[in-house]
């Protein structure tokens, strides 16, 4: 699921802009500890599709001074 989640949001982040390299997606997730964002959220996730995710965790990364 993290797995998935990561490679949903990095494809996402890539199509909008096409700037953001995967080594930046992954320093990006690692600092702000996306991924443990992800495993709190997991049942919240797990019901909810690929597009509301990737809004979820954009949000969660503007709300924390993070500009994509």
């Amino acid at each position: 699921m993290i797995y998935f989640s990561y490679k949903c949001v990095y494809l996402d982040w890539h199509k909008q802009n096409g700037t953001l390299i995967q080594k930046k997606c992954s320093e990006i997730f690692n600092k702000y500890k996306i991924y443990d964002y992800i495993e709190t959220c997991y049942e919240f996730f797990h019901i909810q599709g690929d597009e509301e995710n990737f809004n979820d965790i954009n949000n969660y990364l503007k709300n924390n001074g993070v500009e994509l």
